[in-house]
């Protein structure tokens, strides 16, 4: 039969396993504290400090990130507009384009010469006339 602190250690390690399957960070912050509250719980109890040293410290990090999180409803991060774009948006607005004008990027003309000089270079490769590259007298 296991003993108590076996049976904290495998809950500890199932909560540092939740947390890889977590895809919120609110989430992965609470069980990651729960993980270390077990985990100092199992270090304490078997007497192993290199596990309860680090959870000492990861503890107090976990809690003060967690702290520092905004509240907002779950998956509301993701429906909001990043604020550069937001932005963008509404100087397209003021000045009267369309909403979805700005979001297609045009290609950089260091893309055009680029993509012109090896064209270049590919058909006088091919055609197996080469361009000296350096001046030689």
């Amino acid at each position: 039969m296991p003993t108590t602190t076996t049976v904290i250690g495998y809950i500890a390690s199932g909560l540092v396993l939740t947390t890889f399957w977590t895809n919120d960070l609110r989430r992965l912050r609470i069980l990651a504290i729960l993980s270390n509250i077990a985990f100092i719980s199992y270090g304490a109890l078997v007497w192993l400090p290199p596990v309860l040293g680090l959870h000492l410290l990861l503890l107090p990090l976990n809690t003060v990130r967690l702290m520092g999180m905004p509240r907002a409803a779950p998956g509301a991060a993701q429906r909001e507009l990043p604020a550069s774009r937001l932005a963008m948006l509404v100087d397209r607005a003021r000045r009267g384009a369309s909403a979805g004008s700005g979001l297609r990027r045009e290609p950089r003309t260091c893309s055009r010469t680029l993509l012109s000089s090896s064209s270049s270079a590919f058909a006088s490769f091919r055609s197996g006339v080469s361009k000296p590259s350096v001046n030689q007298p």
